[in-house]
């Protein structure tokens, strides 16, 4: 058999864009083989799924070349069917994929705002911890103090104490109280 090439100038257009697309196809589908080493584990069949359609139209493009160059026989119709077909299961995979990716990215965003509230709530529970660890050392600071004064001293000098409202009032009261005891202690020795 014996094929001979002859081409018309339409022809030699269609070759040259077939062969332009087959050309971006190869780079597509290296690009495809790099996003599957990224992509989620559940997610790499959907990838290997698309580098599949695009091989058979990467073959499709070569066939289609030979087909023009050769100018053999070929029933357009159903190549233009199988075409088609290729196309618009291509595209919903395209579509499914892209669904799934835009869902990993909101829900990434999502992630990131409640990070960012957990951070702000880290803070205010530092914040909350100082304060208590303050009220600590005011409580154990008074509670010498009222130890020192139930063995008889008063005559210990009682700090203000301002970290904490309520230890504060407390601690004026005491003293107070204590200045109230020294009088009548004295009252009592005179």
């Amino acid at each position: 058999m014996n094929f001979k090439i002859e081409m018309h100038s339409l022809e030699f257009y269609a070759v040259i864009g077939i062969l332009l697309g087959a050309l971006i196809m190869i780079i597509s589908i290296a690009w495809v083989k790099k996003i599957r080493e990224i992509v989620p584990q559940k997610q790499i069949w959907k990838w290997k799924v698309l580098a599949t359609l695009m091989g058979f139209f990467f073959i499709g493009y070569i066939m289609l070349t030979l087909l023009i160059l050769y100018q053999l026989p070929v029933n357009r119709d159903i190549l233009t069917s199988l075409v088609f077909l290729g196309g618009a299961v291509f595209v919903f995979i395209v579509m499914d994929v892209s669904h799934h990716t835009i869902k990993q990215i909101l829900n990434m965003d999502q992630l990131k705002e409640l990070n960012d509230e957990l951070e702000q709530q880290k803070q205010h529970l530092s914040v909350v911890n100082q304060n208590l660890q303050d009220t600590i050392e005011d409580v154990l600071a008074f509670s010498k103090i009222a130890n020192e004064v139930s063995q008889g001293n008063f005559d210990i000098e009682i700090p203000e104490m301002t970290k904490n409202k309520e230890l504060a009032s407390l601690s004026g009261s005491f003293s107070r109280m204590l200045e109230s005891l020294k009088i009548a202690m004295n009252a009592l020795d005179e």
